[in-house]
């Protein structure tokens, strides 16, 4: 799998981020899929809700329910091949350390397993953030077989 990204797009989600320091941010990824490979259209914020937001996240349900309605396909449709329809095809959120999931991710993201994508960003002051995205399905695999986590390399459009 390969995931391409408008680098002006990219860069103002990167920038985002910041805004949010010290607590951890989090949201959608809406794309399509054409070939095989995954084409990001937006990056979607979602409120962090957690009780402790500086070392967690957790999207509001409400917040959840209408991302996931929006992007619903119609009944029959496909969600390849269909620019003028985006879909989710992954979640995000930020981590005050490396760009590693950590055991809550892992606990989290069981209850994703349709998730295409799971990008995490490294963020702290003063630092350029750092990415790692990971396919869900790689995931939940590697917790069961203890195999390293593998990440989905990016390309950028000009």
């Amino acid at each position: 799998m390969m995931i391409r990204v408008n680098r002006a797009i990219y860069k103002t989600w990167i920038n985002h981020f910041k805004n949010y320091l010290p607590e951890e941010a989090c949201g959608f990824i809406y794309g399509y899929w054409d070939e095989g490979e995954a084409i990001v259209s937006s990056f979607v914020w979602v409120p962090n809700v957690a009780d402790n937001p500086e070392h967690s996240f957790q999207m509001g349900p409400a917040d959840i329910m209408r991302l996931l309605e929006d992007s619903a396909p119609e009944s029959g449709a496909s969600i390849s091949r269909n620019p003028n329809k985006a879909f989710i095809i992954g979640m995000f959120h930020s981590h005050p350390g490396p760009p590693v999931p950590s055991t809550e991710d892992l606990d989290g993201i069981r209850l994703w397993p349709q998730l295409p994508t799971y990008w995490i960003v490294s963020c702290t002051a003063g630092i350029e953030p750092d990415i790692a995205v990971y396919a869900v399905s790689t995931l939940l695999t590697s917790v069961l077989t203890g195999e390293p986590f593998g990440t989905i390399p990016l390309s950028f459009d000009a």
